[in-house]
């Protein structure tokens, strides 16, 4: 790209503000765009109830970041070390590693439900107890997929994502720039930019582009209008700043 692009990062905080940091002490323009606030449920007791009732199961499964940390704080270590724990990817892993978790394996590459499905500990489920902690929304993919290997699956609610409204001067600095790369890693966060860009600025060549997560990202981009899509393949930090380096955006 001729132009240095302005960088906005989409992850709900602190991970935004994070890799911003890492951005800009690299010598880059980048923002962050927060849509989305991860915390703890409402009701708290009521969670940590349900969840000490589920424990122990055969294979432990956290779709997120978010999910380790409220999951540790609810059951405690000691229990959700009592079984192999199953996480999206290595910046996961690195945070249940961080709060002192064992058994924690994940995909090499991907970071999406595809990806763990392939793991070992997630293929051979028929008749096993497979407890998911995630947030109320999500995909199910893997509820689907390891109901139809058999598995029993049961899924908790562990924390929250609730909208935030954006930074109105970063939507400003967005608008006056003169190329913008947009990391999304969610449908819900795909949905909001859907509200919040214009169909004409979607379509306008050479301005924006998405780095998204996966396909399935990069497909619903697609039909919502944004023109110029590029799929990372994963959802880490380092599979999209491996896929800006090869934009020339990052040196």
């Amino acid at each position: 790209m001729s132009l240095s692009p302005l960088i906005v990062v989409t992850r709900p905080e602190p991970a935004a503000s994070a890799l911003v940091a890492r951005l800009v002490s690299a010598g880059h323009s980048a923002l962050a765009l927060p849509l989305i606030r991860v915390g703890p449920v409402a009701e708290q007791e009521e969670a940590r109830g349900r969840l000490s009732a589920a424990l122990p199961a055969d294979v432990l499964v956290f779709t997120s970041a978010e999910g380790v940390r409220q999951s540790v704080s609810l059951a405690g270590v000691e229990a959700l070390n009592a079984q192999p724990i199953v996480v999206p990817g290595p910046g996961t892993a690195a945070v249940a590693a961080t709060s002192g978790l064992k058994q924690v394996c994940f995909p090499p590459a991907g970071g999406t439900s595809e990806a763990m499905l392939t793991l070992p500990e997630l293929e051979s489920v028929k008749g096993r107890r497979v407890l998911i902690l995630a947030a109320a929304d999500g995909r199910r993919k893997l509820d689907k997929v390891l109901g139809q290997r058999g598995a029993r699956v049961e899924r908790l609610v562990v924390y929250e994502r609730t909208p935030v409204e954006p930074d109105w001067q970063a939507l400003s600095a967005i608008s006056r720039a003169g190329q913008v790369i947009v990391l999304v890693t969610s449908s819900e966060v795909l949905r909001r930019l859907g509200e919040l860009i214009a169909p004409e600025q979607r379509m306008q060549d050479g301005w924006l582009t998405l780095l998204v997560a996966s396909s399935r990202l990069a497909g619903i981009a697609r039909d919502s209008g944004f023109v110029q899509v590029i799929n990372a393949g994963a959802a880490d930090d380092a599979s999209m700043l491996e896929v800006l380096a090869g934009m020339d955006v990052i040196r």
